[in-house]
């Protein structure tokens, strides 16, 4: 989100395809820790520290318009 916001402000160039791996791989971190015992509730990832809550329109024009690699 920093680098589009970035984009968009004029100061950078034009962000890649999205790359949720940092995020998918904490997930995944906490719940070996805890062996997963975890919900998604019990995670402690923050807003918007660790991750942005979009709407499924907004999230699906990032999308398509850049791309996602989903393999972590």
């Amino acid at each position: 989100m920093e680098k589009w916001r970035k984009f968009a402000n004029g100061e950078k160039e034009q962000p890649g395809q999205i790359d949720n791996k940092v995020l998918a791989n904490k997930i995944d971190s906490q719940r070996k820790k805890n062996n997963y015992k975890l919900t998604d509730n019990d995670l402690t990832l923050r807003e918007p520290q660790d991750f942005y809550l979009l709407s499924k329109e907004f999230w699906g024009m990032f999308r398509d318009r850049y791309g996602c690699d989903l393999t972590v």
